[in-house]
């Protein structure tokens, strides 16, 4: 077998939610690498079908007509030119298994890919087995590593099961997920439960050859992570991929080019993300906060405590009014379990804000959050610039022109909201 560096290859990640597709474009992005949030569209959103129909690999029939069924136009669109590498948002952690399997598999069908990375939440959260299985079966590939652990953010994968600050995840926030809480800590047994062969190993034990089913690997550092990078390099073209933020990264160093050569992009953080972005201005702010984690909402209480007004409304004309002595506004959902209506109201108000406010700019915390914000704007693509801090993606949206700054709920310090707003504004004015 030929080793493929990975340089070489060209990926599309299948994300379940807008800020895992946003983790990994915005590290590429630091890598020097084109890279885009696509959101795999509701039916009035963003350009028209006939628009992203056209580049079609086989001039219509079965692709066209899987397209116009599923939406998906947009993605065949987007990996075509061989441009921008394609981090797609399928919108399928909250759906039922069954739709968000046929989403992953149609996705494949329509998409060309060398590479395939499938994301899964760090917490264990959605439907990650069954959209595993379902690449698995569309792509005919017959071999799975997966490995969810994030040590940038203390999600670490032990005997085959996933920790979240120390804690397995079924006893934190996650297994306390108001619209679906995670149930077990285990990362086997829901792979199991999809009929794959599965086996834990760890990653100095990671070997390939002559393998089928699914590997869990453990990791708790990211030099656990570098080691299965390696191991997996020379593979990258017969095998899915599935993990978190962490193993993307390790897949593709910081401080290396993709012809191989060096890059400071890794510097970006540190020096203002605007610095290879290319973003527009943002002279105001506007913070989204549709996430319930206790993470974000420590963040959002430091953020009030600096002195920035914080709304829990579903009435677009109190934020657009408080932008009139206010350079930065924050809506948050209230705390409930029902949290639909108000999220959609979130995007409502981020849209009217768009247009009434000049300048404006989004911190959205939730991929929900996100997701209801691109719909509100009918924007397609997100074209990423960078990271703020690991996993915290900074680009603008493409149609309105608008730079966003997107994170998980559960990442970031406890000031994070307070830098990803200075780092917003912050990116008009840096050289």
């Amino acid at each position: 077998m030929r080793p493929v560096r990975v340089e070489s290859i060209r990926f599309v990640v299948l994300a379940d939610d807008l800020t895992s597709a946003a983790e990994a474009a915005g590290h590429l992005a630091d890598t020097g690498r084109p890279a885009s949030v696509i959101v795999d569209p509701a039916a009035d959103a963003g350009r028209g079908a006939s628009e992203l129909l056209a580049p079609a690999a086989d001039g219509g029939g079965e692709a066209s007509a899987l397209m116009a069924e599923t939406g998906c136009g947009v993605l065949l669109a987007a990996a075509a030119g061989g441009g921008a590498w394609p981090c797609v948002d399928l919108d399928t952690r909250h759906r039922p298994e069954a739709e968000a399997a046929a989403r992953h598999a149609r996705a494949i069908e329509l998409l060309p890919a060398v590479g395939i990375y499938k994301t899964m939440d760090s917490s264990l959260r959605g439907n990650w087995a069954a959209e595993l299985a379902a690449v698995m079966r569309a792509s005919r590939r017959s071999l799975a590593v997966v490995a969810p652990a994030c040590p940038a953010y203390d999600r670490r994968t032990v005997g085959g099961h996933q920790l979240a600050n120390g804690v397995p995840v079924h006893l934190g926030p996650a297994g306390r997920d108001p619209v679906r809480p995670v149930l077990t800590s285990s990362v086997v047994r829901p792979i199991s439960r999809q009929g794959l062969t599965v086996a834990p190993v760890r990653p100095e034990n990671l070997a390939l050859a002559g393998t089928s089913g699914v590997l869990v690997v453990d990791a708790a550092t990211t030099a656990d992570l570098e080691r299965i990078a390696a191991a997996v390099k020379g593979h990258l073209a017969e095998i899915v991929l599935c993990g978190s933020p962490g193993l993307w990264e390790a897949l593709h160093p910081l401080g290396q080019a993709p012809g191989g050569g060096p890059t400071d992009r890794g510097l970006l953080a540190e020096r203002g993300p605007v610095a290879g972005g290319g973003l527009p201005a943002a002279r105001k702010a506007l913070v989204l906060i549709g996430s319930l984690h206790p993470t974000t909402r420590e963040q959002l209480a430091k953020l009030k405590s600096s002195g920035v007004p914080v709304l829990t409304t579903d009435d677009a004309h109190e934020a657009v009014a408080l932008f009139e002595t206010a350079t930065t506004v924050a809506v948050a959902t209230p705390e409930t379990s029902v949290v639909g209506p108000h999220l959609s109201a979130l995007g409502e108000i981020g849209a009217r804000c768009a247009a009434a406010v000049p300048g404006l700019g989004f911190v959205l915390s939730g991929g929900d959050t996100a997701r209801e914000l691109t719909v509100a704007l009918r924007v397609n693509e997100i074209r990423a610039a960078g990271t703020i801090a690991p996993g915290i993606m900074i680009g603008t949206a493409i149609g309105p022109n608008l730079p966003v700054i997107t994170k998980a709920g559960g990442f970031g310090d406890p000031d994070m909201l307070i830098t990803a707003v200075e780092a917003l504004t912050r990116s008009s004015r840096r050289p």
